[in-house]
């Protein structure tokens, strides 16, 4: 009998111990699935909000530009001309060619880093249209900065020779 009481004991202890284990690893499984899903959402938000905010970055610095070639063109129809203000719009042109630069790398880089999120990550057709249609605007934009600082040089270049 006591042998007998042994076994049950036994038996249900190791019964016992094999749906405690069950138990976890259904929890862990649900735990990564929910990591899993929480590292998806975060990783189109984080590429989301970057991409919008270097186009935001860029349509701020495209208007600055405008309204400096506006001020520019401003001067001249107006007859104002002083040559220490044309040597300061030449630095700021040439400042403004230097900080396109930097932006049209930093988009380069932020435009690689979207297309590598894209391809590991598997975002939902919606997510998916709306990171290529930001990429989109990016390059959109990058065009108006560039037609800016073309319109920015000849504000200039009319200023200088209106002296």
């Amino acid at each position: 009998m006591r042998k007998f009481l042994f076994f049950l004991v036994c038996v249900l202890s190791s019964i016992s111990i094999q749906a405690q284990s069950q138990n976890s690893r259904t929890e862990v499984h649900a735990l990564v699935h929910r990591v899993d899903s929480l590292e998806h959402e975060l990783s189109y938000l984080k590429l989301s909000y970057e991409l919008e905010t270097l186009y935001t970055d860029m349509t701020i610095f495209s208007n600055e530009m405008y309204g400096r070639a506006t001020d520019i063109r401003l001067m001249r129809l107006s007859g104002n001309y002083d040559s220490e203000l044309a040597e300061s719009y030449e630095g700021y042109y040439n400042s403004c060619k230097r900080k396109k630069q930097s932006i049209d790398e930093l988009a380069d880089i932020k435009k690689k880093n979207a297309t590598l999120a894209i391809m590991y990550y598997p975002y939902t057709e919606d997510e998916f249209e709306l990171l290529i249609r930001r990429l989109k605007m990016l390059d959109y934009v990058s065009n108006v900065v560039d037609d800016t600082l073309i319109v920015l040089r000849e504000s200039l270049n009319a200023y200088q020779k209106s002296k």
